[in-house]
C-alpha cells in the first residue's frame, strides 16, 4: 500500500485517530483504521516529512519512519506525536534544515530528513 493510501486512511480524523508510543525500544502506532505497527529503534533506517492539505487547507504534518521490517506513519498531532518528535530530532544527523523544507509544501512526495548510515 502508498504511503498516500496510508494517510487517506487516517485523514478524516488524524489528530484523534492516531496514538504514537515512544519507548526505548522503539516505537508503536495504533489508529482505528489500522493495526498496531511497531518499529525497533534497531531497525530504523529511514525517517520522512510529508505536509498534506487538511481542514480548510490547515496543513498536516506527516512522520513517515522506515525500518527494514515495515515502515509506521503518524500525523504530528496524534497523541504521543510530540514525545517521538523529541526523539527524532535527536537522532544523529537529522537534518532541521530539510525537516523545516518540508513545511512549506503540501501534497509533495517526503522529504527525508534523517538516513541511518550502514557501514
Amino acid at each position: 500500500m502508498s504511503w498516500l493510501s496510508r494517510i487517506k486512511k487516517l485523514f478524516r480524523s488524524p489528530e484523534k485517530a492516531v496514538s504514537v508510543t515512544v519507548t526505548q525500544d522503539g516505537l508503536s502506532v495504533s489508529s482505528e483504521a489500522e493495526a498496531v505497527a511497531t518499529l525497533s529503534w534497531d531497525e530504523l533506517d529511514e525517517v520522512y516529512v510529508y505536509t498534506l492539505p487538511y481542514r480548510m487547507l490547515v496543513p498536516c504534518i506527516f512522520w513517515r519512519l522506515e525500518g527494514c521490517n515495515g515502515e509506521v506513519d503518524f500525523p504530528d498531532r496524534a497523541v504521543g506525536a510530540r514525545e517521538a518528535a523529541k526523539v527524532l530530532y535527536d537522532l544523529p544527523g537529522f537534518d532541521m534544515h530539510a525537516y523545516q523544507r518540508s513545511l512549506e509544501g503540501m501534497l509533495s512526495e517526503p522529504i527525508r530528513v534523517w538516513k541511518r548510515e550502514r557501514n
